[in-house]
């Protein structure tokens, strides 16, 4: 992606056209808005990188979210730092220079300045110089130190990523959530991002390729695998006898009531199957 790309992003009609339109959807937040905004001004007539960085990230955000954002939030998001864009895509660099606050359904919290601070001293200071900044020391980091337990959030509200730092238990979509989260603070990574389609989480990689992220030990995926089959062979043991059944008495209506019950939770189970034994 080169520079004039990039400036050519946004005029001086279409910013202010912009501000405007974020001004009246933050309705009484407009204030922490113009604040954001007014200390990256620099020049009247003049669109700054760190502005057009600044629309894209409330570009990023519901109206909702704007109504409710505070400032805080706003400068903790902008403080990001990458190298090597000029090797990136437009919509990839978009995606890793933009980084915006809300990764998922989390309330928006700052966390970057924090997380990044607290992952250097914790992750990283003990690895070799090799793997200063290889993702894989984050990913082992989250699959050996945060305890997944996804009976503890029945009601699915995730963790935000400070929380799931602090209590290292988390759902297994808190801890996708806070991956996110502690990868984009990381001012040399930056891109990672949830897939709104298949749920994976996904980063950029050294060669600017979008690479899934997976969390399960080679144990716990056999131990996903070998369940999923014994839940497989159940429900066709169940079939069988209900077929039975029914042959041999038709109002056994219950029975067939049962088959659907069971057939519906294997599907359930098939879908959110934790990587432990069942």
């Amino acid at each position: 992606m080169d520079r004039s790309t990039i400036w050519k992003y946004l005029t001086i009609g279409k910013k202010k056209e912009k501000l405007v339109n974020f001004l009246v959807a933050s309705r009484g937040n407009h204030q922490t808005l113009k604040d954001f905004l007014s200390a990256i001004r620099k020049e009247k007539d003049a669109i700054s990188w760190e502005e057009i960085r600044a629309i894209w990230i409330l570009e990023s955000l519901s109206a909702k979210d704007l109504r409710d954002v505070t400032l805080d939030v706003l400068n903790d998001h902008l403080l990001t730092n990458i190298s090597d864009w000029e090797k990136i895509e437009a919509d990839l660099f978009k995606r890793m220079y933009l980084n915006p606050p809300r990764i998922a359904n989390e309330m928006l919290t700052p966390y970057k300045k924090e997380l990044r601070e607290a992952i250097e001293k914790t992750v990283y200071q003990s690895v070799p110089d090799s793997m200063k900044r290889d993702p894989k020391a984050l990913i082992e980091w989250c699959r050996k130190e945060i305890k997944i337990d996804n009976e503890l959030n029945s009601q699915q509200i995730p963790v935000s990523p400070m929380g799931v730092w602090k209590a290292r238990v988390a759902d297994e979509k808190s801890r996708d959530i806070f991956f996110v989260a502690a990868y984009r603070s990381m001012g040399w990574a930056s891109a990672a991002w949830i897939d709104e389609v298949t749920g994976k989480v996904q980063i950029l990689n050294e060669e600017f390729a979008k690479e899934d992220v997976n969390f399960d030990t080679a144990e716990a995926a056999q131990s996903r695998k070998e369940c999923y089959k014994r839940l497989t062979r159940l429900s066709v043991l169940w079939k069988i006898l209900n077929t039975i059944l029914i042959s041999l008495s038709p109002s056994l209506k219950t029975a067939h009531s049962s088959y659907l019950i069971m057939t519906k939770e294997r599907r359930i189970w098939g879908m959110e199957l934790p990587g432990v034994i069942c």
